[in-house]
């Protein structure tokens, strides 16, 4: 399920509006996805330490903003299920499992699907699709919420 967060912060940060500038986008990518390290005798990868300096601080994620809401509460939200920082909120601590990921997923799709609370009630709005340099394309968030809602993570 944590490479799952990855894949879409990278996706997101390759495809979709946020506050990084193109060196700074490149930088989060190569420090927190990229860097990697071998061990036990040069005979095993694992990851750097760019993803678990941004669980403990929020180092990378914690200063990208996002011009999708939902990008945004979504990965806010993984970020604080998998590992919490000390001022998360309360319902947010000891949510990295299967049943409050699958809560989770269900009442953002709603509100995507939606735009309120849930279904039967009536539509308040719905996001848009996102113009880049000129071109209209799906928002990586439609595919993330059409991935999650047939439970392919």
């Amino acid at each position: 399920m944590e490479s799952y967060l990855y894949v879409v912060l990278y996706c997101g940060l390759v495809r979709l509006p946020h506050s990084l500038n193109f060196v700074e986008t490149k930088a989060t990518i190569d420090e927190m996805l990229d860097k990697r390290r071998l061990v036990d005798d040069q005979s095993k990868l694992i990851g750097g330490t760019g993803k678990l300096s941004n669980m403990r601080r929020r180092l990378f994620t914690g200063v990208i903003i996002w011009e999708a809401p939902a990008m945004q509460t979504w990965i806010d939200t993984m970020c604080d299920y998998l590992s919490p920082m000390r001022d998360a909120p309360p319902d947010r601590i000891h949510k990295w499992t299967a049943p409050d990921l699958d809560q989770f997923w269900s009442t953002l799709l709603n509100f995507r699907v939606y735009g309120c609370a849930g279904p039967g009630v009536a539509v308040c709005g719905r996001a848009s699709t996102i113009r880049r340099h000129g071109h209209s394309y799906l928002p990586v968030m439609d595919i993330v919420l059409y991935t999650a809602s047939h439970h392919l993570y």
